[in-house]
């Protein structure tokens, strides 16, 4: 098994004992026959390491100081938690959940400077795929502005 770094994320490339498919990825079975990896002995391989605990950045006293440090807004569209919105004709509240404001996926930061509190529905607009804040606010203001203009959403 080798590992491959691409960006700061660590790929596995391995090949199947089972069917002889060379894979890359953190997969735990073999994307051709599902087969787990095993390793010379016969045993399983574990291809990730164990997730880390994280710190006790995530708990209740620490989320609600976020978002009353925000005002009781999401950092993204500013809109207030509890405010009832209608989404694809079903009434939902907007509720806080802890978001990255740089992806996660590319700078693994976890620190308190890099979360902040969002509503459910920017936190499923928000990708992945882009690198800066600005951009991020961009263009999750221009999905709801896509929505609210198709009546997908009504505030």
């Amino acid at each position: 098994m080798e590992k491959i770094l691409a960006g700061k994320v660590i790929l596995f490339k391995w090949t199947c004992h089972s069917c002889g498919y060379e894979n890359l990825g953190n997969e735990k079975r073999c994307e051709s026959c599902n087969s787990p990896p095993y390793d010379n002995n016969g045993k399983i391989r574990q291809l990730t390491p164990p997730l880390q605990k994280r710190n006790n950045l995530m708990s209740r006293k620490y989320i609600a100081k976020l978002i009353e440090n925000q005002l009781n807004r999401c950092y993204w569209c500013n809109r207030l938690f509890g405010t009832w919105i209608r989404k694809n004709n079903k009434f939902i509240e907007l509720k806080a959940v802890i978001d990255h404001k740089m992806p996660c996926a590319y700078f693994q930061d976890d620190s308190p400077s890099n979360l902040v509190a969002a509503c459910q529905v920017c936190n499923l607009f928000k990708t992945g795929k882009i690198k800066t804040e600005e951009e991020h606010r961009g263009y999750i203001l221009g999905k709801w502005l896509e929505k609210l203009n198709k009546g997908a959403i009504i505030v």
